[in-house]
């Protein structure tokens, strides 16, 4: 096709990546064709974020497609009680807790598929650490529930700020030096030389001989040393640019695609337009750039929303058209994404527009596993719409009550300010002049025939009505949002029942299955398309530091991921998201006698489905000193220091245990294993004693309500009954003595 479809007419495309004329004016079509589809959706968007950060008392202008502040006469109340940004914090909180459980498979049955899968595995925490994932998704979130879309732009970036690597070079046996690069694409010959001719090795690594007993010959690998600069002795090599996986969170204000597809992988181009300060114009693409661009045109809806948001606050702040005067320092930059072309660029283009010049351009640059250009952009929302690409926030029907609400709030506010005071009534000719209603007060006044004294006439209350009215609203507002006590971390009132809580979690679940699977879903893509970048750009290696008994070094590249791999997400899990509701899973796991709290192994289980952040760090750090321990063991560096009193024994315990069933503790010599087993009954020895003072002074209960302990008021069992962790001590104690790892 020669063409690209918009809302007006069409694209002319450009004939390929240098064509900088049609380029730029496919990138002013852009922004002509999206003018007026988007109008309603980006004024409602900030709508939303002005009432998120309280400027709630505003009305649009429609002539010039801004939000002002709403004229009302001096003395009028404006109350905002901001419960819209309430149900936004905790909608942001439940996407940021949710569970997105992302698993890797083979494409195939191929072994390099299988291990390219298990890499992807691995590689998928260096991926989310340093794209910083943690940081992104609050963002995200925000930006989904405020304006219903969020778009992530994911790249590879070897720019000055993603540092660089040394990379030495190879010099074969006659001198010459060459990058590893060009020995790579020689495919390890000599790439001047090509290969060596010499004998050849058979299987066995013996020369090969021929019919008359003598060498054959053929090529033979090169051998390389590393290259030395022979001036200063040091290594010679190339500074690389080492490269960062990064990814940039856009909102739909600066988003521009076809609005008349139904995904964002469909739409033929994909432009990000934004108004950006001259300082940063000359940082990133030079100071000749950034003296001559035009300043940013101002008409645009776009440059109106930044300065908007960037300038209002609940304290009043300023809406548009009160902003500073530096306003003309702000520059246009576009980044165009056209998809590839058959006939006019098969490669694909990608440009950087610095006001109406080209400052960068180049075919598409990512692909998928099959070579494929995939738009490195993930699309992720609220509400689908049906036939629309762009999703809808359900924050767009609470502001009419959030609206509502502050309205009813001015009225009970004025009615008490104006009626809700108590008045005197004072007839002429009382004498009386002056009536404050100060506390002790005294009144002189003169009576006369005819003329009643000074009476006080009580102030009117608000009607009922009013008052009744705005918990109705609120109830109203989490109903559109399907929240409830639970998703707030409350427990409903006169609600204790497991299974009450329970149903009114998957209630409350159920009306945000939409979200919670576009969200999946979305996290799903963005790992997708970091795996496929990786694949492509991640040369230098990535160090991941694994735990398995004992501390691990993986180094992985792009190497590392030849085969092809499936990315799926499981949707839909029914596991509490809620404190409230993981809580009560884990009582009645507990009641019913599934998992025994005694146990350390279950123990930390149960920690991990309540989340308690601050106990669940201090067990990392202590499994982390009870894996440098085990890497003592395994070097045989004898003795190691004994359990301190204040070591989390549990961590100790399970990560010694793991230690035990390692191929490297059954390579030890025994007197080595020995010592891991007594080590285990040393930190075993200190929960014993703990366990058995606490049944002696307070008495404790079994998971199945047995009182185990002694004290007053009877039902204890014998005084030689043990508990559950002592019989677990006991038994693991006697395996260590006869030189086993402890029971599973």
């Amino acid at each position: 096709m020669a063409e690209a479809q918009g809302t007006k007419g069409s694209f002319t495309y450009p004939e390929g990546h240098e064509d900088f004329e049609k380029i730029k004016q496919f990138a002013a079509d852009v922004l002509s064709a999206n003018r007026f589809f988007r109008h309603e959706i980006e004024r409602a968007a900030l709508r939303n974020v002005l009432m998120y950060v309280g400027v709630q008392w505003i009305k649009y202008d429609p002539d010039i497609r801004i939000w002002r502040p709403l004229g009302l006469r001096t003395g009028t109340p404006r109350p905002v009680t901001n419960k819209l940004a309430s149900l936004v914090n905790t909608t942001i909180s439940g996407l940021v807790a949710a569970n997105v459980a992302i698993t890797f498979g083979p494409a195939s049955f191929d072994e390099q598929d299988i291990a390219a899968a298990n890499v992807a595995d691995r590689i998928k925490d260096i991926i989310e650490k340093e794209s910083d994932q943690r940081r992104l998704k609050p963002v995200v979130a925000r930006w989904i529930a405020l304006t219903g879309n969020a778009f992530l732009i994911q790249s590879y970036d070897t720019g000055p700020d993603s540092g660089s690597i040394f990379i030495q070079s190879e010099m074969d046996q006659q001198g010459h030096t060459f990058q590893p690069a060009e020995i790579e694409d020689a495919g390890g010959q000599c790439p001047t030389c090509g290969p060596q001719m010499g004998p050849m090795a058979g299987p066995d690594g013996q020369p090969m001989m021929d019919e008359i007993g003598q060498p054959t010959l053929g090529p033979t690998p090169t051998a390389w040393m590393p290259a030395v600069d022979p001036a200063t002795g040091q290594p010679a090599g190339v500074d690389y640019p080492r490269g960062k996986f990064y990814t940039e969170v856009k909102p739909v204000f600066s988003c521009y695609f076809d609005p008349e597809v139904q995904s964002i992988a469909d739409s033929p181009y994909f432009m990000v337009s934004e108004l950006k300060g001259r300082d940063w114009v000359a940082r990133t693409y030079g100071d000749e750039v950034a003296e001559s661009a035009p300043e940013g045109p101002h008409s645009e809806p776009y440059s109106n929303y930044v300065e908007t948001l960037a300038y209002s606050t609940a304290l009043g702040g300023r809406l548009w058209g009160q902003v500073p005067g530096n306003r003309r320092q702000r520059i246009r930059v576009r980044r165009l994404w056209l998809k590839p072309h058959p006939e006019k660029a098969p490669e694909g283009i990608y440009a950087v527009l610095v006001g109406d010049t080209v400052v960068e351009s180049k075919p598409w640059p990512y692909h998928d596993e099959r070579g494929d250009a995939f738009l490195n952009v993930v699309h992720m929302g609220f509400d689908g719409v049906p036939g629309r690409i762009l999703y809808k926030t359900r924050i767009d029907d609470v502001a009419p009550k959030q609206d509502q609400r502050n309205r009813i709030e001015a009225i009970i506010e004025l009615h008490s300010i104006r009626m809700a005071n108590a008045v005197w009534v004072v007839a002429e000719g009382s004498g009386v002049s002056r009536l404050t209603g100060e506390q002790g007060q005294w009144v002189k006044y003169n009576p006369q025939p005819g003329v009643p004294p000074p009476t006080r006439v009580p102030g009117d209350n608000a009607a009922a009505y009013l008052l009744n009215w705005l918990p109705m609203i609120d109830a109203e507002m989490d109903m559109v949002m399907s929240q409830s006590d639970i998703d707030r971390g409350e427990t409903p009132r006169g609600v204790s029942a497991y299974s009450a809580i329970q149903y009114l979690d998957e209630r409350s679940q159920a009306g945000q299955s939409n979200l919670m699977d576009n969200w999946s879903r979305g996290w799903m893509e963005w790992t997708k398309q970091m795996v496929n970048i990786w694949r492509e750009f991640a040369d230098e290696e990535r160090t991941h530091s694994v735990q398995m008994g004992q501390w691990a070094l993986e180094k992985f590249n792009k190497a590392s991921m030849i085969g092809g791999v499936d990315i799926s997400v499981e949707l839909g899990q029914n596991r509490p998201r809620t404190q409230v509701g993981r809580r009560a899973v884990a009582e009645q796991a507990v009641r019913l006698g599934i998992a025994n709290p005694m146990d350390p192994y279950e123990r930390i289980r149960l920690l991990e489905l309540i989340g308690i952040p601050e106990l669940m760090e201090d067990f990392k750090i202590d499994q982390q000193r009870a894996a440098e321990e085990n890497d003592q063991f395994a070097a045989m560096q004898l003795p190691v220091q004994p359990p301190l009193p204040w070591d989390n024994h549990d961590a100790h315990i399970i990560s010694h245990r793991r230690f035990t069933f390692s191929d490297v503790y059954k390579a030890l010599p025994p007197e080595v294993q020995m010592a891991v087993i007594e080590h285990m009954q040393l930190h075993w020895m200190v929960l014993a004693e703990k366990a058995a003072s606490m049944s002696k002074n307070t008495g404790a209960v079994n998971p199945k309500g047995e009182n185990k302990g002694t004290a007053e008021g009877g039902g204890g069992t014998s005084e030689g009954a043990t508990s559950d962790e002592e019989k677990l001590v006991g038994d693991d104690a006697q395996r260590a003595s006869d030189g086993v790892p402890p029971n599973g």
